[in-house]
């Protein structure tokens, strides 16, 4: 169905900040109800990225080797947030280089995009709950 509601999911390189937008068809939904229903969305997306990069972390390091860090540094700067003047949901990461999260020697981590991507049918039943669509 082309007019069916749906969460389109987009990344911003200039921001490192997935933009949540509320489309029936190819038209963008607005309004302050979109825009809540959006950051309720937001708001769960973030703590669905905090627990994936808080997954079980690599074993200690071996003699020799660097230790591994475990401070929740990844997991802090995880923010969400909406936009009422464009009607947009987003979530980001304030710290300058969180790619090594994504590319981690052990096992990957997942990134923001591919996160929220994975969980869009969850997010997209936050945004209708909301909305009582």
């Amino acid at each position: 169905m082309p007019n069916r509601p749906r969460l389109l999911l987009e990344y911003d390189d200039r921001l490192n900040r997935v933009w949540l937008t509320w489309c029936k068809g190819t038209e963008q939904q607005r309004g302050p109800k979109v825009t809540e229903a959006l950051g309720v969305a937001a708001k769960n997306g973030a703590l669905l990225c905090q627990l994936a990069v808080g997954e079980a972390f690599p074993p200690a390091s071996t003699p020799g080797e660097p230790p591994h860090r475990r401070t929740g540094e990844g997991q802090r700067s995880i923010r969400h947030g909406s936009q009422r003047s464009t009607s947009q949901g987003w979530v980001d990461s304030n710290m300058g280089d969180f790619d090594y999260m994504a590319h981690h020697d052990q096992h990957g981590r997942p990134w923001l995009l591919d996160t929220l991507t994975a969980h869009r049918t969850r997010l997209q039943r936050d945004v209708q709950a909301q909305l009582g669509v």
